[in-house]
């Protein structure tokens, strides 16, 4: 369902938009299990992705990623709740 790339000792998951969006942050929110965890909807340019796939991110394109996020999702430890706030 999803990619992955490194920024320093942080490992992020990429969800790309596509046709079944719904039904795979559907499967991540399951997939997440008990664990907490927090996610973002950003965008970034086809530079930035290309790095993010080989995982050769840099500062600015970190920088990039944050200042786009539209919004946050947050799981908490009993899978019961999800705080999803978006940015204007």
């Amino acid at each position: 369902i999803t990619k992955v790339f490194y920024y320093k000792d942080i490992v992020f998951h990429i969800l790309f938009k596509h046709l079944e969006m719904f039904e795979c942050i559907q499967l991540t929110f399951k997939f997440t299990g008990s664990y907490p965890f927090i996610g973002f909807i950003t965008k970034f340019s086809s530079d930035t992705e290309r790095r993010m796939l080989s995982n050769s991110v840099s500062d600015e394109d970190i920088k990039s990623i944050i200042n786009n996020i539209s919004m946050i999702i947050i799981g908490a430890y009993d899978e019961e709740g999800y705080l999803i706030v978006e940015i204007k």
